[in-house]
């Protein structure tokens, strides 16, 4: 609950004002940056040789990147897409690995990747599940996404990113209460930190409109300040507090 524009979770941590300014300004100027600039040259190439289909050229090119910049975790997150394309899961997996130890506080899809890899090794998910799921963002078409999506969770009702994804086309579809039944279904299967914390800043969100504003914040704040809050799920934990409570960005003081 607020108080003076000071938020308090059951422990008795703080939250000021300040702080959620902060989340938006770095969220408005990107969590991550940008490549390190001694890796610029390669990742760029990279990118063109896989364009033209040469994987080979590519992998080759993003090993060079991350021996120029090996704590930056971009090269490795793209060889570890290639390294799926081309159904070499094991190498797939230990890029995931290596970028997690690097941004142990999560990078983009590398959390949620790596959760899926295993449990498809640990045979809790049918293999080539995680592939299938990526495959989904390259439709153009939301309609289209909502459809395999749906069929992914029918086939396999234990995987968490999925019912994430689902759960925003059904907000985008103004179908809330099917939004939060795929919420309450990613949450009860194990989801990884990354997804976990979407999915549960969806049913903030959806509390939010629903006028239950209090229970919107509790759940907001706990995101924001559990010290196991992936950095994503922490900065838009923030920011959504902000927009709840009507804050203005531009009064931040940084």
């Amino acid at each position: 609950m607020p108080d003076g524009l000071i938020f308090r979770d059951d422990q008795g941590h703080l939250l000021t004002e300040a702080d959620l300014y902060e989340a938006m300004m770095l969220e408005a100027q990107g969590l991550w940056g940008a490549d390190p600039e001694p890796a610029e040259g390669f990742i760029e190439r990279a990118q063109a040789a896989e364009i033209s289909g040469d994987s080979g050229t590519a992998l080759d090119l993003l090993e060079q990147a991350h021996v120029a910049a090996p704590l930056s975790p971009q090269p490795l997150l793209r060889a570890a897409h290639i390294h799926l394309s081309l159904n070499d899961v094991e190498a797939a997996e230990r890029c995931f690995a290596q970028v997690d130890q690097i941004f142990p506080r999560g990078y983009l899809d590398a959390k949620p990747a790596l959760d899926s890899l295993r449990k498809e090794r640990a045979g809790e998910l049918k293999p080539g599940t995680y592939w299938r799921f990526v495959r989904v963002w390259e439709l153009d078409d939301l309609g289209e996404q909502r459809e395999e999506l749906e069929a992914i969770v029918k086939e396999c009702p234990r995987f968490a990113p999925a019912w994430d994804r689902l759960a925003v086309l059904r907000v985008m579809g103004n179908d809330e209460n099917a939004a939060m039944a795929a919420i309450e279904s990613g949450l009860g299967c194990d989801p990884d930190p990354e997804t976990a914390g979407g999915l549960e800043m969806w049913k903030a969100l959806i509390l939010g409109v629903r006028g239950k504003r209090d229970e919107a914040t509790r759940i907001l704040v706990r995101l924001a300040l559990d010290p196991r809050s992936t950095l994503y799920t922490e900065c838009y934990a923030k920011c959504h507090l902000a927009k709840l409570w009507d804050l203005e960005p531009q009064r931040a003081r940084l």
